[in-house]
Order: C-alpha cells, then structure tokens, then sequence
C-alpha cells in the first residue's frame, strides 16, 4: 500500500494487454505498476510495496509460473496474492500447476470485465485485511514484549469483583507471588486492610485515575513501598504499580541527614546561646557583688573601724554591722538561689512557679499569678520541668526590667499530646517586626528548640506582651 492506495502490479509481454487491465482496474484508491517481463516483475516486486500481482503465464524471458516460485521463496514477497492471467487451456492439470505454484486465482483471456473487477477487489480487500491482521498482530507483539520486560506491575483487574484477570511478570519480581497466584484473587489479598478500604472509597467517588501509595508485605515477608496508577473503566481497571522502596528509603535517609544537620545546628546555636547567657550572668553577678553587696560589706568594715575608734559607740556600731552582714547573707542566698539550677524535687513546677510568683510578688514592684486547671500532683518530665521554670525566671527578669508592667500571668495547661506554657504582662509592649530579639528571647528559644517546641511572642506597642510556647508530648 502506497499513501494509502492499493499498489497492483500487472506483468505482460504485451503492452496492448497491460492497457487493457489499467483500463479495467483503474481507480482513485489504487496504483497501478506494469512490468514487461518476467525479470523487470521480481525487480520491482522487491522495491515496491505491493498489494496484488496480476501475472501473465506466457513469457518469453522467464513464464508466469517460475515468477510466481521466485517470488514464494522472498520474504518480502511472498505472502503477495497473485492472478494469473492466461489464454492458455483451462484443463485441470493446467489450472493445478498454477495454484501450486502460488496462484490464488485466474483470469482467462479473453477477460470478462466483470469476473475481472470482481476477483481484483475481492482479493484486495482479503489482502488489505490481512495486511491489516499482521500489522496489529506486530504491535501486540510489541506491546506484549514492553509490558513483559517491564520493570512495574502492569496487569488488569475486574472493575466489579477486584479479581486479577492479568498480570505481567514482575508482579512476581517484585512481590514474589507467581502468575498462577495471582491470577483469580481479588488485588486486595495482597493488600492490608486499611488499603482496601481506602481504595474502595476512591473509587466509589467514580474517579477515572486512581493514585495511591501502599506499604505491601511481600511472600517473603519482607514489605516494599508501591505507588499505583490506576485507570478505572467501568468494567476492567487498567492497573500499572511501581516499586518505590529504594525511593522511600533514599527519602528517609535524607530526612535523617536533614534532621541530623538541624540537630548539630540547633546544638551550635543551644551552646553559642548557653556561652552568652554565662557571660550575661557572670557580668550581673559581677555588678550584683560589686553594686549590692560590696556596699554592705563595706559599711561593715566602716562600722567596725569605727567601733574601735568610739568606745561610746562600739555596742551600736557592732549591733548594726551584725545587721548588714545578715543582709548581705540574705543578698547571698539570693544571689545563690538564682544562679544555681533549680532542683525542683518533690514539689514539681506547679508548686515552684507558685513560690517563685509570691517572691516577686513580696518584692511588689510586680504582680504575678499563676493560671492552671493541671492538679500539682501531676508530674512532667524533671528535666523538662527546670527549663519551664528557668524560663519563667528570665521572662518574668525581662518583664521586670524593660515592661514597665503592674501585672503578669502565667498559664500552664496540659492535654494527651501537647504542653502549652505562657506569660503574659500589661506592660509597654513592642512591635515584634522591629525590635530583635535580645539575649534573654534567644536563651528562652534555644531550651525550646531543645524540645522540639514552638513559641510565640504577641505584642503590640502600649499592649503588653504574651509569650506563648507549646512543646510536644512524646
């Protein structure tokens, strides 16, 4: 076939003979080819893409019957229909020799133009059918051999009962089950229960293309991750499943690495942190013992040269250095109290939030309480308890210090999965866009960070501020 026309090939030592069948044959859905000898037939039966030969018996070069046996023996001719065309007899044994050579018909000269017309179509349609049959059986073929070596599970399942009807091989490569165990079992049997149900669901909302990923137990019990492409026809479902494993594990370990990394991070940023918030307390209790209680101390040492110096006075002078040195002791202990880290002990946050709240509160510069529904006998983890506490310490220090505030809360609750921990003053408040955060909010983030938690700061110039952080419960 040529563009899609019928090639017929018509061999005649006789032009006037030639004219004769291009006059019959002739259409616009057809080309037709002439050859004047037996020789110039094979060659252009080879180059050509022929449909129908249309062969005269009686040559001079080579005769009808040895160009048919010729064309037989070529593989790509020898599946072309042949006519032969002769005015010879129409004896038997005449007739014979030609269908064993290869003929599929006859045409006797003088032609019958209808017989003519009536063969040559009927022969092109078998031929075009065949053609057409060979053709779709080589794409078959094709496809067979794609979805045979392919690396996924292609297959088709029942759209109604969910039973395999087909499946390739590496159904088996993948999930170790052979072609005889499949074939017949509904797809979920090699799935878990959650899989089915959740397929179903898809595809009771009648969606066409289905895509999912499952966690499969394979026949040697190992388990493989496989993403699926499913095609949902109303009868049958056009499946293709590919093994991701290799992919899943190559994402984890990623996201082991990523973590890993952001571990190292976080502990950099926890000890540059930990440093500053050493060198801050190592210069405040510098100015704390310098400020404070070197003073009193040295009023001590005052009073006492002057005892020494005034007999009249020693006894006053001795009694009000006795005064000054218990000062400086309570400064001391003070002082020692909120350097050292807290052991909570039996007593547990609650309680301790509570006394340091009072302790502020006698100072009245502050107001501070403490909100909770949680009973204090309930307990946190110890070490998760003393970074609560030490961030209470240095927000409620900031409040002090930079609020200007009459008032703080701090709110304490609890559920199965999540800790939510927060204080919140009335004092001058700040625009969070703006002010950075200084080395206290950095110190309370870094203990955060520590426990995978979140936080929080809502504040708004001349509204105070709420520091707000949730920590998971693991």
């Amino acid at each position: 076939m040529e563009n899609g026309k019928a090639v017929i090939l018509i061999v005649d030592d006789k032009p006037a003979n030639i004219l004769v069948l291009e006059t019959l044959l002739g259409s616009p859905d057809r080309t037709l080819l002439s050859a004047h000898s037996g020789s110039e037939a094979l060659k252009m039966a080879l180059e050509e893409d022929v449909d129908l030969i249309i062969l005269d018996v009686q040559m001079p070069d080579i005769d009808g019957f040895e160009v048919a046996q010729l064309l037989k023996q070529k593989k790509r001719t020898r599946d072309i229909p042949i006519i032969f065309a002769t005015a010879e007899s129409k004896e038997h044994s005449f007739v014979m020799q030609g269908y064993s050579e290869g003929a599929i018909d006859y045409l006797f000269k003088p032609l019958d133009p209808d017989i003519a017309r009536a063969k040559v179509a009927v022969l092109l349609k078998i031929q075009m059918q065949q053609k057409e049959l060979r053709e779709k059986n080589i794409s078959l073929q094709n496809a067979a051999l794609l979805i045979n070596n392919s690396a996924d599970i292609i297959g088709i399942v029942d759209a109604g009962s969910f039973l395999i009807e087909e499946i390739n091989p590496a159904f088996e490569a993948i999930l170790g089950f052979s072609y005889q165990e499949a074939i017949g079992k509904s797809v979920f049997y090699f799935l878990q229960p959650e899989d089915e149900t959740r397929i179903k669901e898809m595809a009771a909302a009648q969606k066409d293309r289905l895509s999912f990923e499952t966690y499969t137990l394979c026949k040697d019990q190992s388990w493989k991750w496989l993403h699926w492409n499913i095609v949902a026809g109303k009868e049958k479902w056009f499946v293709n499943t590919r093994d991701i494993t290799e992919q899943k594990f190559a994402e984890k370990r990623k996201l082991e690495q990523e973590r890993a990394e952001q571990s190292l991070k976080q502990h950099k940023l926890i000890t540059e942190v930990t440093i500053q918030a050493q060198e801050k307390e190592r210069t405040e209790l510098g100015r704390e013992l310098h400020d404070n209680i070197n003073q009193i101390l040295a009023t001590v040492r005052m009073y006492l040269k002057m005892s020494l110096t005034t007999p009249s006075k020693q006894e006053e002078l001795v009694r009000r250095s006795a005064d000054n040195l218990d000062h400086a002791i309570e400064e001391i202990r003070k002082l020692s109290k909120s350097l050292v880290a807290p052991s909570l002990g039996d007593m547990g946050l609650l309680v301790a939030l509570k006394e340091l709240a009072e302790e502020i509160n006698i100072a009245g510069d502050l107001k501070v309480a403490v909100l909770t529904e949680i009973n204090e006998s309930i307990k946190i983890d110890k070490n998760m308890e003393v970074m609560l506490y030490r961030i209470a310490q240095e927000q409620l220090n900031n409040i002090r210090k930079y609020a200007s505030a009459t008032h703080a809360v701090i709110s304490l609750s609890m559920d199965r999965h999540h800790l939510s921990f927060s204080i919140a003053d009335d004092g001058v408040g700040f625009d969070t866009k703006q002010k950075a955060k200084g080395i206290g909010l950095k110190n309370i983030s870094s203990r955060v960070d520590f426990y995978s938690g979140d936080i929080s700061i809502n504040s708004e110039p001349g509204k105070g501020c709420e520091l707000e952080i949730s920590i998971p419960l693991h």
